[in-house]
Protein backbone atom coordinates (compact mmCIF):
# COMPACT_ATOMS: atom_id res chain seq x y z
CA UNK A 1 0.00 0.00 0.00
CA UNK A 2 0.67 3.86 -0.73
CA UNK A 3 -0.13 7.08 0.99
CA UNK A 4 0.66 10.43 -0.16
CA UNK A 5 -0.40 12.88 1.98
CA UNK A 6 -0.83 16.97 1.25
CA UNK A 7 -1.62 19.83 3.12
CA UNK A 8 -0.47 23.60 2.92
CA UNK A 9 0.09 23.37 7.12
CA UNK A 10 3.46 21.96 7.98
CA UNK A 11 2.50 21.03 11.92
CA UNK A 12 0.27 18.84 10.99
CA UNK A 13 1.51 16.61 7.92
CA UNK A 14 4.79 16.47 10.62
CA UNK A 15 2.76 14.84 13.42
CA UNK A 16 1.68 12.74 10.48
CA UNK A 17 4.50 11.87 9.21
CA UNK A 18 6.20 10.79 12.10
CA UNK A 19 3.38 8.34 13.02
CA UNK A 20 3.99 6.58 9.91
CA UNK A 21 7.88 6.48 9.54
CA UNK A 22 9.16 6.40 12.90
CA UNK A 23 9.33 2.84 14.45
CA UNK A 24 9.67 4.02 18.34
CA UNK A 25 6.49 6.41 17.40
CA UNK A 26 4.69 6.85 20.67
CA UNK A 27 2.40 9.54 20.77
CA UNK A 28 -0.45 6.83 20.25
CA UNK A 29 -0.94 3.56 20.23
CA UNK A 30 -0.80 2.35 16.18
CA UNK A 31 -0.61 -1.47 17.44
CA UNK A 32 2.21 -1.76 14.63
CA UNK A 33 4.01 -0.09 12.54
CA UNK A 34 2.25 0.67 9.38
CA UNK A 35 3.84 -1.27 6.01
CA UNK A 36 3.18 1.11 3.37
CA UNK A 37 5.21 3.14 1.16
CA UNK A 38 4.67 7.27 2.38
CA UNK A 39 5.42 10.53 0.56
CA UNK A 40 4.18 13.65 1.11
CA UNK A 41 3.70 16.24 -1.53
CA UNK A 42 6.70 18.64 0.15
CA UNK A 43 9.19 17.55 2.59
CA UNK A 44 7.78 19.79 5.37
CA UNK A 45 10.81 19.46 7.91
CA UNK A 46 13.96 19.78 6.42
CA UNK A 47 15.77 19.50 9.69
CA UNK A 48 14.03 16.20 10.86
CA UNK A 49 13.58 14.94 7.52
CA UNK A 50 10.29 14.40 7.35
CA UNK A 51 8.56 12.97 5.22
CA UNK A 52 11.61 11.01 4.64
CA UNK A 53 10.51 10.89 1.03
CA UNK A 54 8.04 13.38 -1.09
CA UNK A 55 7.45 15.18 -4.98
CA UNK A 56 8.45 18.28 -4.80
CA UNK A 57 11.96 19.34 -3.37
CA UNK A 58 11.78 21.92 -0.77
CA UNK A 59 12.71 25.66 -2.37
CA UNK A 60 16.07 27.20 -0.62
CA UNK A 61 15.53 30.46 0.86
CA UNK A 62 18.43 32.94 0.72
CA UNK A 63 19.04 36.19 2.34
CA UNK A 64 15.95 36.38 4.63
CA UNK A 65 15.26 39.10 6.19
CA UNK A 66 15.92 37.28 9.78
CA UNK A 67 19.48 36.61 8.15
CA UNK A 68 19.73 40.83 6.64
CA UNK A 69 18.88 42.12 10.26
CA UNK A 70 21.58 40.04 12.31
CA UNK A 71 24.11 40.38 9.29
CA UNK A 72 24.25 44.47 9.73
CA UNK A 73 23.90 44.50 13.86
CA UNK A 74 20.26 44.62 14.75
CA UNK A 75 19.53 42.99 17.82
CA UNK A 76 16.22 40.99 17.39
CA UNK A 77 13.81 39.52 19.93
CA UNK A 78 11.08 37.22 18.85
CA UNK A 79 8.17 35.38 20.91
CA UNK A 80 4.98 34.12 20.72
CA UNK A 81 3.48 30.57 21.59
CA UNK A 82 4.23 27.66 20.93
CA UNK A 83 1.20 27.06 18.13
CA UNK A 84 2.69 30.72 16.12
CA UNK A 85 6.09 30.45 17.19
CA UNK A 86 7.03 29.06 13.33
CA UNK A 87 5.68 32.26 12.16
CA UNK A 88 8.05 34.64 14.21
CA UNK A 89 11.14 31.94 14.14
CA UNK A 90 11.08 29.29 11.25
CA UNK A 91 9.21 31.11 8.46
CA UNK A 92 10.49 34.70 9.44
CA UNK A 93 14.57 32.80 8.66
CA UNK A 94 13.87 30.78 5.62
CA UNK A 95 12.15 27.62 6.74
CA UNK A 96 15.10 27.51 8.89
CA UNK A 97 15.07 26.79 12.94
CA UNK A 98 17.81 28.54 15.69
CA UNK A 99 19.72 31.52 15.58
CA UNK A 100 21.73 32.93 12.99
CA UNK A 101 23.75 34.54 15.73
CA UNK A 102 22.83 33.94 18.95
CA UNK A 103 24.71 36.84 20.38
CA UNK A 104 22.10 39.33 18.63
CA UNK A 105 18.93 37.42 18.85
CA UNK A 106 16.21 36.12 21.33
CA UNK A 107 13.55 34.02 20.67
CA UNK A 108 10.86 33.22 23.36
CA UNK A 109 8.45 30.22 23.53
CA UNK A 110 5.26 30.80 25.89
CA UNK A 111 4.58 27.16 26.21
CA UNK A 112 0.60 26.90 24.77
CA UNK A 113 -2.72 25.47 26.23
CA UNK A 114 -2.77 22.15 25.35
CA UNK A 115 -6.33 19.71 25.11
CA UNK A 116 -8.26 23.43 24.96
CA UNK A 117 -9.81 24.78 21.59
CA UNK A 118 -9.32 28.14 20.59
CA UNK A 119 -13.12 28.73 21.19
CA UNK A 120 -12.59 27.78 24.73
CA UNK A 121 -10.04 30.16 25.19
CA UNK A 122 -9.84 32.83 22.71
CA UNK A 123 -6.82 34.98 23.78
CA UNK A 124 -4.41 32.14 24.05
CA UNK A 125 -1.86 33.82 25.54
CA UNK A 126 -1.59 37.15 24.24
CA UNK A 127 -1.23 38.26 27.71
CA UNK A 128 1.72 36.54 28.62
CA UNK A 129 3.07 37.14 25.39
CA UNK A 130 2.46 41.22 25.31
CA UNK A 131 4.47 41.07 28.79
CA UNK A 132 7.67 39.35 27.71
CA UNK A 133 7.44 42.10 24.69
CA UNK A 134 7.06 44.86 27.21
CA UNK A 135 10.15 43.86 29.23
CA UNK A 136 12.05 43.03 26.04
CA UNK A 137 11.08 47.10 24.55
CA UNK A 138 11.91 48.64 27.99
CA UNK A 139 15.34 46.48 28.57
CA UNK A 140 16.96 48.55 25.34
CA UNK A 141 18.27 45.73 24.36
CA UNK A 142 16.62 45.25 20.66
CA UNK A 143 16.84 47.17 17.87
CA UNK A 144 13.67 45.17 16.52
CA UNK A 145 11.07 43.35 18.06
CA UNK A 146 8.35 40.78 16.56
CA UNK A 147 5.99 38.54 17.73
CA UNK A 148 2.66 36.85 16.49
CA UNK A 149 0.13 38.01 18.98
CA UNK A 150 -3.25 35.87 19.10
Amino acid sequence: DAVVTFNFRADRMVMLAKALEFADFDKFDRVHVPKIKYAGMLQYDGELKLPNKFLVSPPLIERTSGEYLVKNGVRTFACSETVKFGHVTFFWNGNRSGYFDETKEEYIEIPSDSGITFNEQPKMKALEIAEKTRDAILSGKFDQVRINLP
